[in-house]
């Protein structure tokens, strides 16, 4: 048997940097963590209670633990990277909606979304 030579071989992508990796991670917590201390200012600016917005954490808890349950299985599927890329994309376009929602209840559905995406 004659060895393959280099040039046959499939052609491997390159790694993704460490940092990177990191970053995607943290981005589903970060959502998270970073908007409890405006609750109380994002309730008065929305005219909701705070019961509501609290409504926005538990509910995004709810939806990272789902999230999990979905992902897990689809990446098995069809691979980490694609699945990961819709992932990013569904956070970014909820992060979006949530940044102009004009009310709680809209809110609180982006940020459900955006946890599912996280």
């Amino acid at each position: 048997m004659t060895p393959t030579p280099a040039s046959a071989q499939p052609a491997r992508r390159p790694h993704a940097p460490l940092w990177l990796l990191a970053l995607v991670t943290f981005s589903g917590t970060l959502a998270m963590h970073i908007f409890v201390p405006a609750l109380p200012i994002a309730a008065k600016g929305l005219g909701a209670g705070i019961g509501q917005m609290q409504m926005t954490v538990s509910l995004y808890i709810l939806g990272l633990a789902l999230g999990q349950l979905v992902y897990g299985p689809l990446a098995d599927r069809f691979g980490r990277r694609p699945v990961l890329l819709g992932g990013l994309g569904i956070y970014c376009v909820a992060g979006l909606a949530a940044a102009l929602a004009p009310e709680v209840h809209s809110l609180i559905a982006a940020r459900l979304f955006q946890a599912v995406g996280g």
